[in-house]
């Protein structure tokens, strides 16, 4: 019982429970993916092996350009999807992709109304997460970007 702090647990409830209405009753996307968010981090807070998980440093190497990569990922994944709202739409145009949810008509819906609230809540989880990782691993990930390339893949050789 050492290992769960009830106070950030009880807030992840209440903003779990705002997500899990908005996300049934298919209602404001970005605010459930903001909610979303929010509950994965008082979780995070609220148990202790979860926390100590989150704050296990990374050596530079391969962890530390997975880090900058899933971070630029999803900064620009959040930008498209909660900044740009194309929560509706489809993020990576194809050729010859043409139909009618293609189209990005005005007031169109997407084939199902959960894959906006998917979108969404994967992006700002997303975000969440891997600028946490980057913050809370700002020395190995420099040190990783300002090595070079070839003593970073010797450091993921070795």
């Amino acid at each position: 019982m050492h290992q769960l702090a009830w106070d950030p647990l009880a807030v992840a409830a209440a903003t779990g429970l705002v997500a899990a209405i908005l996300y049934l009753r298919e209602e404001a996307p970005r605010w459930c993916g903001f909610l979303a968010a929010a509950t994965v981090v008082f979780v995070t807070a609220g148990v202790a092996p979860l926390l100590a998980l989150a704050h296990h440093p990374l050596r530079p190497g391969l962890a530390a350009l997975i880090v900058i990569a899933g971070a630029v990922g999803s900064v620009l994944t959040f930008y498209l999807v909660v900044f740009k709202g194309h929560h509706n739409k489809s993020l990576i145009k194809r050729k010859g992709g043409g139909g009618a949810g293609a189209t990005g008509a005005p007031g169109g819906k997407a084939k199902s109304g959960k894959a906006a609230h998917h979108k969404a809540m994967l992006a700002t989880v997303g975000v969440t997460a891997f600028m946490f990782l980057l913050v809370s691993n700002w020395s190995s990930v420099v040190q990783t970007g300002t090595g070079g390339v070839s003593q970073t893949f010797n450091g993921i050789t070795q």
